[in-house]
């Protein structure tokens, strides 16, 4: 489309089109190269007229009519001058009577034509017949009072021609249509060739298809090409208080032509909680444009079925990510030799002990160890003589490594294939109470790394001179452990294709062991319900002892996920040991303490997964106090001590009134909070103190309801002036 703006063209002085005595025939043409030669545009004309330069008679007001000017708007075809604007719409500016725009399309057949010595597109205005101006009559009498008086008229025309002050054109101008030389469509993914159907006049195509995403969809796109193999992404979820399983997903890649099905691991409960996606990608993996951005190779997950997808709030995704747990790993590490005594204990110096150690103790050892290896094999496989077979063939074969393991057993052979060690793998118990006494077992104090052996009536003793070797062990936890996020920048060895690795986020679930002084209160109670869950503090008592991560533990019947009274549930609230402010649980160390409880809960409780561990919920408090310092000059020491003071009082673990924490609906008092202050070295005295909850005074104390804990929202210190 071509739009030329008003063209104004060379008239610098009103002119007369027709000629000051315009006549039938008189024409006035119009030429523009620019617009006539765009056939089908749409032209408009404006042709401002101004008042008539000729007056009127003078004397008596004569009688006058008015003339009609037939207008005839022509082009030239080529053969014959043609009518370009039919004559029943000869109205107004067409006639050059009145000030208007004149619109008209340019005609497809108009040819240049010679005029006045200019061979060019011309259209014209022609006047057919009629006139400008109007006729008047002159009316007199004249004779004598011998002759009857005579009445004389003469008519005549008074001419009023048209004057145009200027002359202004604009067209609009359609270049086509055309045929399209490609018409393509691309819907979901995919794009199709249209252009025949487009061509070919009865055939008809959908340029927009519906999508096969039904259902709402997670897409995560790469700038490079996954490599075949298994890959973990961490989403970040933000938790959501009861709703911890979302509808389930489906995940998959984009092979080129349509989406493919990964084989996967989902930890995130479909994105309910904080964990790792595990994909196995495939090496057909394509890449495409998506979302106005540059190709990538993507990876979706959707919902399985089509329903409501739920709010989940993603704080961060992290590809290439797996768990870390801080623990160091020690190989054939030497613990010991035994002299053949009863109950023997070794010390591991590496503490504290983690599960899943491997302790070996060498039963045979010298020149008989070759021949005596297939009586120990025979007691430890139940006299499996097949099995000693296929240890004799693996003994004969070559090979570097020394050792042949099968189960419990490693033989150790020299340089010559002959057995030379016979190693035992010996088994941990809790106590060596149950233990028959030729057992292989032994009981280890993971927190002082005591390992111990047993009697001979409970438990197997190491025979004199047998080595014992912690052929794997790992220590390692405790709070040190719990870093903050991004402080683990380092890697311990070479990993290949890894350049650096981080923690987005913050370790947890680290606890140094429980302190003596909570153990003695928990002692009792776990003697009362020997490993069942009876009564409601029984599930208190339960989930410190499924982890001493657990500083706080509170039972409560009745309560189903969503905080209704529903019998036959029970809701167990647990805090972490932390310094956080507002410490709140792991869904880790939730589902550790619920699996244990699960398993010691009465059937219809545990088996049902009736028992529901969650996190508390705080209720802030906020403080405003005055205090007036002794030592003016110790003033910004002073309004720290009195800031940290308080926000330790309403730690919901380590503070209250005795240090003891915070119970559930346990109110504060401005009492206690003024105790606190007080006992803050530095502090003269307490002008002000105030209790507020959302900036409302709340009087002496705040009344906390009983399924709340209270803790510590802001505190502002300001400080008075000093005693004089």
């Amino acid at each position: 489309t071509a739009l030329a703006d008003a063209t104004k063209l060379d008239t610098t002085k009103p002119f007369f089109p027709f000629g000051q005595q315009p006549q039938p025939g008189s024409t006035f043409y119009i030429s523009n190269q620019e617009a006539f030669t765009k056939p089908g545009a749409t032209l408009k004309i404006y042709l401002p007229l101004t008042s008539s330069p000729l007056g009127r008679l003078a004397g008596d007001a004569p009688k006058q009519t008015k003339l009609i000017p037939q207008i005839e708007w022509e082009y030239w075809n080529g053969r014959a001058w043609t009518t370009l604007i039919p004559a029943p719409s000869n109205q107004g500016a067409r006639n050059f009577e009145t000030s208007e725009i004149i619109d008209f399309t340019v005609p497809v057949d108009m040819e240049p034509v010679k005029v006045a010595g200019t061979d060019a597109l011309w259209m014209r205005a022609r006047l057919v017949s009629g006139g400008f101006g109007y006729t008047q009559e002159v009316t007199w009498q004249a004779g004598t009072a011998a002759n009857p008086l005579l009445t004389n008229t003469i008519s005549y025309v008074v001419n009023q021609p048209p004057v145009l002050a200027d002359i202004q054109l604009s067209y609009t101008w359609q270049y086509g249509p055309f045929h399209p030389e490609r018409v393509i469509a691309c819907n979901d993914f995919r794009c199709r060739n249209h252009t025949d159907e487009a061509l070919w006049p009865g055939t008809a195509f959908a340029p927009y298809e519906r999508t096969a995403d039904v259902t709402p969809a997670l897409y995560l796109g790469f700038d490079k090409k996954p490599p075949g193999g298994q890959i973990g992404v961490f989403l970040n979820v933000m938790e959501q208080r009861g709703d911890v399983n979302g509808p389930a997903l489906t995940w998959e890649y984009f092979d080129g032509g349509a989406w493919s099905l990964l084989s996967s691991g989902d930890g995130t409960r479909n994105l309910r909680l904080p964990g790792i996606v595990s994909l196995i990608t495939e090496d057909d993996s394509a890449a495409l444009a998506r979302f106005d951005a540059k190709s990538l190779f993507w990876v979706r997950g959707r919902l399985k079925d089509d329903g409501p997808p739920g709010e989940p709030t993603l704080n961060g995704i992290f590809p290439n990510a797996v768990w870390a747990s801080q623990r160091t790993t020690l190989n054939d590490l030497p613990i010991g030799r035994s002299n053949g005594a009863i109950s023997q204990v070794f010390a591991i110096p590496q503490i504290p002990i983690l599960d899943g150690e491997r302790i070996e103790v060498r039963e045979i050892f010298g020149a008989r160890a070759n021949v005596e290896w297939r009586i120990l094999a025979m007691d430890l496989f139940q006299g499996d003589a097949k099995l000693i077979g296929k240890l004799e063939n693996q003994l004969a074969r070559e090979g570097g490594d020394p050792d042949i393991v099968h189960g419990d057993l490693r033989l150790r052979r020299d340089r010559l294939k002959k057995v030379s060690e016979v190693w035992v793998r010996w088994h941990a118990q809790l106590t060596l109470a149950g233990c028959e006494p030729a057992e292989r077992c032994y009981t280890i104090d993971r927190a002082r790394g005591l390992l111990r052996f047993g009697d001979g009536k409970t438990g197997r003793v190491p025979v004199d001179g047998a080595s014992v070797l912690g052929r794997l062990l790992q220590s390692g936890g405790g709070q040190a452990g719990n870093v903050p996020a991004k402080a683990i920048g380092q890697l311990r060895g070479v990993v290949v294709g890894i350049d650096a690795a981080f923690n987005p986020l913050p370790a947890e679930g680290g606890s140094d062991g429980e302190p003596l002084s909570e153990f003695v209160q928990r002692g009792p109670k776990s003697v009362r319900h020997r490993g069942r869950a009876v009564g409601v503090d029984d599930y208190a008592t339960l989930a410190r002892e499924a982890s001493s991560a657990v500083g706080f533990a509170r039972a409560i019947p009745t309560r189903d996920p969503a905080g209704h009274r529903l019998p036959g549930w029970v809701t167990v609230l647990i805090i972490p040991r932390s310094q956080d402010p507002r410490p709140q649980p792991s869904f880790g160390l939730r589902q550790q303490v619920q699996h244990y409880i699960n398993g010691r809960a009465p059937a219809e409780l545990g088996g049902d997964e009736r028992v529901f561990v969650v996190g508390p919920e705080y209720l802030e408090i906020d403080i405003t106090a005055v205090v007036a310092p002794v030592n003016a000059s110790e003033a910004g020491a002073v309004e720290q001590a009195a800031r940290n003071a308080l926000a330790a009082f309403l730690h919901p673990l380590t503070g209250g009134p005795f240090g003891e924490g915070w119970d559930l609906g346990r109110s504060v008092f401005l009492s206690d909070v003024a105790s606190a202050l007080g006992k803050v070295s530095g502090i003269d005295h307490i002008e002000d103190l105030a209790l507020l909850l959302d900036g409302q005074p709340q009087g002496t104390s705040v009344t906390v309801n009983s399924s709340r804990i209270a803790v510590a929202g802001s505190i502002h210190i300001q400080l008075a002036a000093p005693p004089k």
